[in-house]
């Protein structure tokens, strides 16, 4: 994904409302829904879905793998197991404070979950 790619799809996820998800303290995230996308247009939320699933990383989270894409100090991800027409929302958290700083400059990533 070129530097113009990544950076258009961290436009699109920080302009969109997000929610905190009380329900899950384990694992403390945000997330977008889908039909909140509307006014872009539900291309553009595929477009970030497909984005998320073909340039993430995968990462175990309870022994399920995810695909979460690094951008923005944040890391993005949906279910992985759901279709395109499934995918009801995206899921975002912050990046801890080292992750960001090897990213940055180079360094492997490690898991984030």
């Amino acid at each position: 994904m070129s530097a113009e790619q990544l950076e258009r799809i961290r436009e699109l996820l920080e302009g969109r409302p997000w929610r905190f998800a009380r329900t899950s303290p384990r694992n403390p995230h945000w997330y977008t829904l889908r039909h909140e996308w509307q006014y872009v247009g539900d291309a553009v939320f595929e477009e970030v879905v497909t984005a998320i699933r073909e340039h993430g990383t995968t990462v175990m989270f309870d022994e399920y793998p995810y695909r979460q894409l690094h951008v923005g100090g944040r890391s993005y991800w949906t279910f992985s197991g759901s279709t395109m027409q499934e995918v009801k929302l995206i899921k975002r958290k912050r990046l801890p404070d080292g992750v960001q700083l090897a990213l940055a400059t180079g360094e492997r990533e490690r898991d984030t979950v």
